[in-house]
């Protein structure tokens, strides 16, 4: 069941995958034929009618969370059979094929993602995980995407056009107090589960110092 289930994730991912390179396919077919002067409409790109851009970027958005939905269905199938194999292969669909949005530093369409398999992987035997590097892997990355999607809930971005001046926290507004407990929880858990390996959980440790700071 959690095999179909992420199978599935991965046919939605495919039809994202498409649809989103059409559309810059598109788009660059638009700005090539506008650089290049050309003005007969016979090869004009299509003009996209008011509101589809729009329309196609929700769509977008919607074969993502139908795909995010399949995979951490698969990890409670894996929770509800007491195997930390289903798991641990959940959390690394929800990663691997959502990098784009990671390295984009768009947190936001995965966050309940994340927190889903973050709780799922804090339920397997830690014990087990402490032993398997490959397993503290999904654990560290796992975590640390969790917890810098959280940090942008968590604190306030610098004004524009500003030059090397951190974001803000102000512990006052509940949702960024609340954010960043969840943030350095999730730090936490994971740091202690990775002892002793320092190059496992170096972006993790980094950003969990960054967190601290916030607290002050």
């Amino acid at each position: 069941q959690a095999d179909a289930r992420y199978t599935l994730g991965e046919t939605y991912i495919s039809e994202l995958q498409q649809k989103a390179e059409a559309a810059a396919e598109a788009e660059a077919k638009a700005k090539e034929a506008l650089a290049s002067g050309m003005t007969s409409m016979r090869n004009m790109p299509q003009i996209a009618p008011p509101g589809q851009a729009e329309a196609e970027a929700a769509a977008r958005d919607a074969l993502r969370k139908q795909a995010l939905d399949n995979m951490c269905a698969g990890v409670a199938i894996g929770l509800d059979l007491k195997d930390d194999l289903i798991v641990q292969n959940g959390c690394i669909y929800v990663l691997n094929y959502n990098r784009s949005l990671l390295r984009a530093g768009d947190y936001t369409p995965l966050l309940s993602s994340l927190k889903v398999c973050v709780e799922a992987l804090q339920k397997c035997d830690q014990e087990a995980m402490k032993r398997d590097i490959q397993q503290l892997r999904i654990v560290a990355a796992t975590a640390t995407a969790l917890a810098l999607g959280l940090e942008q809930i968590a604190s306030t971005p610098p004004p524009p056009g500003s030059v090397s001046v951190p974001r803000t926290h102000d512990p006052k507004e509940p949702e960024q107090a609340a954010a960043l407990k969840e943030a350095v929880d999730a730090c936490k858990w994971a740091c202690e589960l990775c002892t002793g390996h320092p190059s496992v959980k170096r972006q993790l440790t980094a950003c969990w110092a960054r967190l601290q700071a916030y607290a002050g």
